[in-house]
């Protein structure tokens, strides 16, 4: 009686024999492995077939293309002004709002328009029966400039504050100083204004002076720089971005070195071997956060280092005179915060809080504006109060200004 093998053992004489003719025919080849199978190996690495350059970050590629374009949509600026303006109803909005016509209204930015009220919604202030009354006041916008190098502009008048801290963005360097804050200033901010971070809202500038202000020149002695914004230009920013990142170096701040103080060529490549301020590696990006005594520090080393850091500048920094010619002034701008003011019932805690928000002492100039908040009440009746019992109600009163002798 004939014995056959399991079918287990069938199958794998079949796979020796397979493996055995397999090993004959590649034998001498490429494809013969006598090495050790049992050497480990990292199953995260990428095959090097696979290996890719990193596509850029879409950042980078914004700032390359803002850097290289300065005059990228003027033409959409120019044609939107030049554009016909036309008339709207407030009426036709109310009905739009309504009755949820958002094709209608989103038809509308096609071209300008110019608003116009239709009498229904217009209060005759001089009417006999409408009596004004005044609110609350509002701090819609407030800036501050520093009398000095340094950066007064965004310190408090104290020595410790735990809740205190701001960021330093020097990535947005480019940002544009607001056209529709440019008189607020006292300056012409063309090619002078940098943006180097923030405090919350607060924005936080550096703007490059005249030596001649730090002597007390007048505001009409910071003339206009050459340029076409009022950012300083490329070559610019990234002196400043050194000078920074010396200074952060000599505070041992986070891990912020400079290694090369002044890299020639000056570009964004060299600024990136050079130092980590903007961020290691690949990053552009780099937020670096300021407590209270880090920004006095620093504010202490724009004071006392920048003339020794020039000094020891290249020629070809030195050489259009923007380093030797002026000095970093800060200023700090706050606006559509909406915050109540004058308060009746808290004036001695306000008086306090102006009184550390800023050491005035080193504020050149401060500008702000304030809303009001004005309504109309339309009186149906009116009552008359015998004069007695409205001196009884309220003290003296006067019928003329405090200026008038014959009141």
């Amino acid at each position: 009686m004939p014995i056959f093998p399991a079918n287990g053992d069938v199958e794998m004489q079949a796979e020796d024999a397979l493996l055995f003719d397999f090993e004959e025919e590649v034998e001498g080849e490429v494809l013969v492995d006598e090495g050790d199978h049992d050497v480990p190996f990292d199953v995260a690495e990428v095959p090097q077939q696979l290996e890719a350059v990193d596509g850029h970050r879409q950042e980078d590629v914004n700032v390359s293309l803002y850097e290289n374009d300065g005059a990228y949509g003027q033409d959409h600026v120019d044609k939107f002004k030049a554009s016909a303006v036309k008339g709207i109803q407030l009426s036709t909005l109310h009905y739009m709002h309504e009755n949820k016509r958002a094709m209608a209204a989103i038809g509308l930015l096609k071209c300008r328009h110019r608003l116009e009220v239709d009498g229904e919604y217009v209060v005759d202030v001089h009417g006999a029966n409408m009596v004004a009354r005044v609110a609350l006041h509002y701090l819609d916008f407030v800036l501050y400039v520093g009398l000095r190098r340094g950066l007064d502009a965004a310190l408090l008048n104290a020595d410790v504050d735990h809740t205190w801290s701001a960021k330093l963005k020097l990535n947005l360097g480019h940002r544009q100083w607001p056209e529709s804050r440019q008189g607020a200033l006292g300056f012409d901010p063309k090619g002078r204004m940098m943006y180097v971070g923030n405090r919350l809202e607060e924005q936080l500038w550096i703007a490059m002076l005249p030596n001649e202000y730090l002597e007390g020149g007048e505001w009409g002695r910071v003339v206009e720089m050459e340029g076409t914004t009022r950012a300083v230009s490329t070559q610019h920013r990234y002196m400043l971005m050194m000078f920074l990142a010396h200074v952060l170096d000599k505070m041992r701040h986070e891990d912020i070195a400079c290694i090369t103080p002044y890299p020639e060529p000056l570009t964004l490549e060299s600024i990136k071997e050079s130092t980590e301020i903007l961020g290691r590696f690949d990053e552009n990006n780099r937020e670096i956060t300021l407590r209270l005594n880090d920004m006095g520090e620093l504010h202490r080393h724009l004071m006392n280092s920048w003339e020794r850091w020039v000094n020891g500048a290249p020629a070809s920094w030195k050489r259009d005179g923007f380093l030797t010619g002026n000095s970093p002034v800060g200023v700090c701008m706050l606006y559509g915060q909406n915050q109540p003011i004058a308060v009746a019932a808290a004036l001695e805690e306000e008086k306090r809080n102006w009184e550390r928000d800023r050491n005035y002492r080193h504020i050149r100039h401060m500008s702000f504006s304030l809303a009001t908040h004005l309504s109309y009440l339309d009186v149906q009746e009116w009552e008359d109060i015998p004069i007695h019992v409205i001196e009884q109600n309220n003290g003296v009163l006067f019928d003329r200004p405090d200026t008038d002798g014959n009141r």
